[in-house]
């Protein structure tokens, strides 16, 4: 069979036959490195304006359902057309400016939750660099009414492992991309 890439449709085709709904389909016209093309993502080095026709292949009855159109705008994925004047349509008139905006946006909802990760790294690297006795005077700092052996052994007992919050971080990031995937 070899190697392919997979481009997540931007909206999912219903398939004619059992109903389910396709939401990418198989190319061997990229890279055919088995990478995932959304929209908005570069498919191509060079500047081209193309429309790519690809078979639709419905996963669950396991039939060749049609064709789709996929539109590759200055070598952007930017859209997935069910027919070819669609495509050729959505070329004629498509927004450039819309493009920058989006992949703007893009852009600063990545770099906003990359900072959010590694804060709470910092955190957890924070947390487990300090010694008991160090969150103890933490505690003890102005402000704090006291701070009893009993607080300080139910806090050495209740600490977390390590790997558990980083495990949970790593859960949020694969959280992330699948809400990503839900919006391309």
């Amino acid at each position: 069979m070899g190697m392919f890439d997979t481009i997540i449709l931007s909206s999912p085709v219903e398939c004619p036959v059992c109903g389910s709904f396709i939401n990418y389909v198989q190319t061997k016209k990229l890279h055919r490195l088995l990478l995932n093309f959304r929209v908005g993502d570069i498919v191509t080095d060079d500047e081209k304006i193309a429309v790519l026709d690809e078979d639709l292949y419905c996963d669950k009855c396991h039939k060749m359902t049609g064709k789709i159109y996929i539109v590759i705008y200055h070598g952007i994925y930017i859209y997935s057309a069910s027919t070819e004047k669609e495509a050729d349509d959505i070329i004629n008139k498509f927004d450039v400016l819309k493009l920058a905006k989006t992949l703007s946006k893009a852009k600063t909802k990545y770099y906003y939750e990359i900072e959010k990760i590694r804060t709470r790294l910092e955190d957890i690297i924070d947390y487990y660099s300090i010694s008991l006795q160090d969150r103890a005077k933490r505690y003890l700092e102005p402000g704090r009414l006291s701070v009893t052996l009993m607080d300080l052994r139910f806090e050495e007992l209740s600490k977390k492992d390590i790997m558990t919050d980083i495990k949970k971080l790593l859960n949020e990031i694969n959280s992330l991309r699948a809400q990503d995937e839900s919006i391309s």
